[in-house]
């Protein structure tokens, strides 16, 4: 009898210890204009839904920097939004929920407006992100597996710089993705896109996920400069699974 209580507390411990594993995943974007700091709770590696869980866990945060994404292209389509935030840029928080709030704004910035902006950035949310695409630079057309490999040990030097801390200011918007086992910055430098058609399948080795072209074109050419190989901007849809393929598996 005290054997089995013995085993069903020890069992109720070690389930509780995998539960409390749980922790915070999200990601910031910050421009000359705004940031967005978004931030969810990964759930525990416990029960049958876990997987479904995980899954929609990605799916908000890539609603999230669809959003940000959204709100950094109408600031640049708008030179009178673009000079109010430049004088004086906010700061955003969106929830799980998927709603905005203005956590910090300029003392001078009136009700009127602060009420205003509230509005427009809860507009300029996409109902999902797939409606919103990146850019990304190709680092070689479809590969097969052992092409693959010798590819990614050629720019292994791009994973290392994943978890650079520095600020890239120099971007439209700069953008990491915050998890509690790889700290404060985790950027897309290196991934794997996988495709499979007619049965064959091939392998796009990417870096980077940017929101303004501009700034895909000129990583592109530093990449090709730097690893002596080709490299080119493509568009790249957004969504969750591609998110969870990008960053380490959680």
């Amino acid at each position: 009898m005290g054997t089995a209580i013995t085993a069903t507390f020890l069992a109720i411990v070690l389930l509780a210890g995998v539960a409390s594993a749980s922790c915070e995943n999200g990601l910031e974007a910050r421009s000359r204009q705004f940031s967005l700091v978004y931030w969810d709770t990964k759930p525990a590696p416990i029960g049958p839904t876990h997987k479904r869980k995980i899954a929609l866990m990605w799916d908000r945060m890539a609603l999230a920097l669809a959003t940000a994404a959204r709100i950094q292209r109408q600031i640049e389509k708008n030179r009178n939004l673009r000079a109010i935030l430049s004088e004086a840029p906010v700061s955003l928080q969106m929830s799980p929920n998927g709603s905005i709030e203005i956590v910090s704004a300029p003392d001078r910035m009136t009700q009127s407006l602060r009420d205003s902006l509230r509005s427009l950035v809860s507009d300029l949310k996409p109902r999902q992100a797939s409606e919103v695409s990146l850019y990304s630079v190709k680092m070689a057309r479809s590969v097969r597996g052992p092409e693959k490999e010798m590819l990614l040990r050629k720019l292994r030097t791009l994973a290392e710089r994943r978890t650079e801390k520095a600020s890239q200011s120099s971007l439209a918007l700069d953008w990491v993705h915050k998890d509690c086992n790889v700290g404060d910055s985790d950027r897309p430098t290196l991934f794997v896109v996988t495709s499979r058609v007619a049965g064959r399948t091939t392998y796009s080795i990417m870096s980077g996920l940017y929101v303004d072209r501009r700034d895909a074109l000129h990583a592109a050419r530093q990449l090709s400069a730097e690893f002596q190989t080709p490299a080119r901007v493509v568009p790249i849809r957004l969504n969750g699974p591609l998110l969870k393929n990008v960053f380490p598996p959680v």
